[in-house]
């Protein structure tokens, strides 16, 4: 009989503010239905959520303390983690890198840590081109790449997004409903750029209705019409399907989950070339993408992608048939093949 392998997630904290940990969790439980010995530990801790409970996590210091063979060692969460990990004792140490925090850290000194864990000697896994690249000027082992997955629900409701493109927008219509998501208000995620983009157009185009949706408990700016703090995932989708555009201004981004559960969701896309979202936006074909937020209102997008029937239609269409391609089976399999390389 197979031995099962011993996998062990190591995060920096369970804040569920974290993308990457929802992703760890979900991968962490999905493994564990195919037949690994999953185990979860944390430095810091955190809020434990249900679907946190149920990995029974535990603290990093008795990772030290109770010794055991461990497989594979995966971390992710914030770059210290990179660090902690080297004083665990693993046959294969894998450094789950979703995002730059070199890029987060305006500190000099940190910047250049964050950078530093990137040199360390593990092997990577990340998710995108952009992020893979940008590793490989650092990294002296091999950096691999899996898929970002969608939640099901958006596969399960695709139907109703696909339908809600071939209605055509009402030119009369009272109120056009433009969303942004945010997890935090961080310079990288460009909440500044975004509030001046949205005043110029409010001052341009009164029927414009801009919603926010963050992690964050207050709203970054007035100039938003409705703010949404932290909310549950149906509620998020219901956003993004009562939503006629999408709106993203920011400076960098590993992948950017939002702007694809847009497109998933039926939700006309607009936004900055971020980097990682290279990885699913095609200028033209499933959204429309600027270098320079300023070129959003000097070109009069928003009106262009509302005026235009049949533009509006296609990328709408194109969106939804690029996010079918992001599946959690796709995700397992890509890194069942990376765990299983001796």
């Amino acid at each position: 009989m197979k031995k099962r392998k011993r996998i062990v997630f190591l995060l920096w904290n369970l804040k569920e503010t974290f993308g990457c940990n929802r992703m760890a969790i979900e991968y962490a439980k999905r493994l564990s239905q195919k037949g690994y010995f999953v185990e979860f530990f944390s430095f810091l801790g955190g809020e434990l959520k249900k679907e946190i409970k149920e990995l029974n996590p535990h603290s990093f210091l008795s990772l030290l303390l109770r010794p055991r063979r461990i497989d594979t060692l995966v971390f992710t969460g914030y770059w210290p983690v990179a660090f902690l990990s080297l004083l665990v004792k693993a046959r294969r140490k894998i450094y789950f890198i979703q995002g730059l925090d070199s890029l987060k850290e305006e500190n000099l000194i940190l910047k250049k840590f964050a950078e530093l864990s990137y040199r360390l000697p593990f092997e990577k896994i990340t998710i995108s081109r952009f992020l893979k690249n940008e590793v490989e000027k650092y990294s002296p082992k091999p950096v691999w790449i899996i898929c970002y997955p969608l939640n099901p629900i958006y596969f399960s409701k695709i139907d109703l997004a696909r339908d809600k493109s071939l209605i055509p927008k009402e030119r009369n219509k009272k109120k056009y409903k433009v969303l942004s998501v945010l997890s935090n208000y961080s310079f990288i995620k460009g909440p500044d750029l975004l509030a001046e983009v949205v005043k110029k157009l409010k001052e341009r185009n009164k029927k414009l209705q801009f919603t926010l949706v963050s992690f964050e408990k207050k709203p970054y700016s007035n100039v938003f019409d409705k703010f949404i703090s932290n909310p549950p995932l149906e509620r998020l989708y219901r956003e993004y399907l009562r939503s006629d555009i999408f709106l993203s201004t920011s400076r960098g981004e590993g992948f950017f989950l939002p702007a694809l559960e847009a497109m998933a969701s039926g939700c006309l896309v607009v936004m900055t070339d971020s980097g990682g979202i290279r990885e699913y936006a095609r200028d033209n074909f499933n959204c429309l993408l600027v270098k320079k937020p300023k070129e959003i209102v000097e070109k009069s997008l928003i009106e262009t992608i509302l005026d235009n029937n049949s533009l509006r239609k296609k990328l709408i269409l194109n969106g939804l048939v690029t996010a079918k391609k992001f599946t959690w089976e796709k995700a397992i399999y890509q890194l069942e093949k990376i765990l299983e390389q001796k």
